[in-house]
């Protein structure tokens, strides 16, 4: 029984390390996206491969069109970016390093200097971007307020 309660305490205490560890790598990751960042607004990026579905296709075209339509003025003075990033050339595969893909991804970042953050919005584009065309817009242009507000 002593030896059973004794696992249960280890595994749990092993987990707690590992989970902070992750946060951690998380943090370091982050910091290393705001020093790379050529900005010090909202970023919108958008990485791709050599091959890209139709989906792929339509996460790229309609985030651009959301924010060309909603943050025109913004993209203007250059507070908000929109990139597209192939992740073959040696820039755009440092980038995708730093952002953990490998495959094509959108991340809204937000590169306020005093709480630097970022969206995957990776899941939300692929469930959305090709047949919900207005939700999918919808979502980046309600991400990018969230980031202004």
């Amino acid at each position: 029984m002593k030896l059973k309660i004794f696992k249960t305490v280890l595994q749990s205490i092993l987990i707690i390390i590992l989970f902070g560890s992750c946060n951690g790598q998380r943090n370091e990751k982050l910091t290393e996206v705001e020093n790379e960042s050529s900005t010090t607004g909202i970023e919108v990026i958008y990485f791709f491969g050599k091959q890209r579905c139709s989906t792929c296709v339509a996460m790229e075209k309609f985030a651009k069109e959301a924010i060309d339509s909603v943050f025109a003025d913004k993209t203007k003075d250059g507070s908000i970016i929109f990139k597209s990033v192939d992740i073959n050339t040696p820039e755009g595969e440092k980038l995708a390093d730093l952002f953990e893909v490998s495959s094509s991804s959108l991340f809204i970042v937000d590169n306020n200097p005093d709480k630097p953050e970022k969206v995957d919005m990776t899941s939300f584009g692929f469930r959305n971007a090709r047949n919900h065309r207005q939700e999918y817009k919808q979502g980046i242009i309600d991400q990018i307020n969230q980031f202004l507000d």
